[in-house]
């Protein structure tokens, strides 16, 4: 039998915990890579949390645990000196929160110790600390009483992440997931800060698959394509006087194409253009429950992932085919966190496949373990 939270933490530091805090586990839908641009995205939630407890010392010391997966880590941070330029960036990145708080006013007078764990078991921690933070948040938020806004949170969100991967207007939208619900879609404006729940087509089945994949390569494809938006918007830039890709509209869009060189800068231009535009369209989708174009947006997204930024794995790309072999209305690259996954979208759970069944067949086919996170929309 599992260890409960409690026991955890009475394991880890010596006492039972005094609170508990738990944050959705996120995905995104639509809108890859649009949020490091300022575009829009639609996220969902899935049933598993990540967890987090708590207690209270009576010293300056605060004490980090992760329990997740494969990951045993303990941070310590000194109140009194929070350090800088330090190399560990989960350290780092708690540290930047607490501060970026302090110097708000949201002060602590004692430490305190905390472990993190999740509800389900797959291997993704080192991709987690979006999450993590947004559950370090809600432990200060509840501990100290404090009302904070969400355009404080994001605020917030902004600076750590400007200091710790030199960007921030991703933050939006890992923060903008703490209201995401499972069985919805969370629209994010991210510049704007604006937000909307949109009900998922009821008794549609969602599959997100989590195969072994070597996590730093993935980070690094990330980062990369990341570096080529930002030199795609200051190319776009020489023409128009934009702030983001996401900005352009139809007429400036066609404009600009025969301007920009051909090859990976128009191809992210695109991307995002037409990311936008399909949002846009699975907005209208979503409000009429029409789950067979939701679907089909799902299939065109993926493609423009694979084919204008190129960032689909052949292990990703063999999910995406046997998914929609099984009878999937769509399916995709996403993001579990800043975790690369595999989205399957089904009309209901009969036209699902049986998960363990799809688990042990793609796992003998490929040789590599893989996790299936499912929810049934309305359950």
């Amino acid at each position: 039998m599992a260890a409960s939270l409690s026991d955890i933490h009475q394991n880890l530091f010596g006492r039972q915990p005094v609170g508990e805090v738990a944050g959705p586990l996120t995905v995104g839908l639509l809108g890859d890579f649009c949020d490091y641009d300022g575009g829009a995205i639609l996220t969902t939630a899935l049933q598993p949390r990540l967890r987090a407890a708590w207690s209270l010392r009576d010293d300056y010391l605060v004490r980090i645990a992760l329990r997740l997966f494969q990951s045993r880590r303990m941070v310590e941070i000194d109140l009194r000196r929070l350090e800088r330029g330090r190399d560990e960036k989960l350290a780092e990145a708690f540290e930047a929160l607490i501060a970026k708080l302090q110097y708000e006013g949201y002060t602590l007078e004692d430490g305190f110790d905390i472990v993190f764990t999740c509800e389900v078991e797959t291997d993704l921690n080192v991709f987690l600390l979006p999450n993590l933070l947004q559950l370090l948040f809600s432990l200060f938020i509840e501990q100290n009483g404090f009302s904070v806004p969400i355009e404080r949170r994001i605020h917030y969100a902004r600076e750590v992440e400007r200091r710790i991967y030199g960007r921030s207007p991703s933050a939006t939208h890992h923060y903008a997931s703490l209201l995401a619900e499972p069985g919805k879609a969370l629209l994010v404006k991210t510049l704007q800060g604006d937000f909307r729940q949109l009900p998922l087509p009821k008794g549609t089945v969602l599959d997100v698959m989590i195969p072994k994949q070597p996590r730093f390569a993935l980070q690094e494809g990330i980062d990369e394509r990341v570096r080529i938006l930002e030199r795609a918007l200051s190319s776009v830039q020489k023409y128009r006087a934009v702030k983001t890709l996401s900005e352009l509209d139809q007429q400036t869009f066609a404009s600009l194409r025969d301007k920009l060189r051909r090859g990976e800068t128009l191809h992210h231009v695109e991307h995002v253009h037409f990311e936008q535009s399909r949002i846009e369209q699975a907005v209208e989708t979503l409000e009429e429950s029409d789950a067979i174009i939701f679907g089909d947006l799902l299939d065109q997204a993926h493609a423009s992932v694979r084919d204008l930024l190129g960032l689909v794995s052949k292990l990703q790309e063999r999910l995406v085919e046997k998914a929609r072999q099984s009878g999937a209305l769509g399916a995709k690259y996403a993001r579990l966190s800043q975790t690369p996954v595999v989205l399957a979208f089904y009309g209901s759970p009969q036209e699902a496949p049986e998960k363990e069944s799809f688990q042990e067949q793609f796992e003998a086919e490929q040789q590599k373990p893989l996790t299936i996170i499912r929810t049934v929309v309305g359950d």
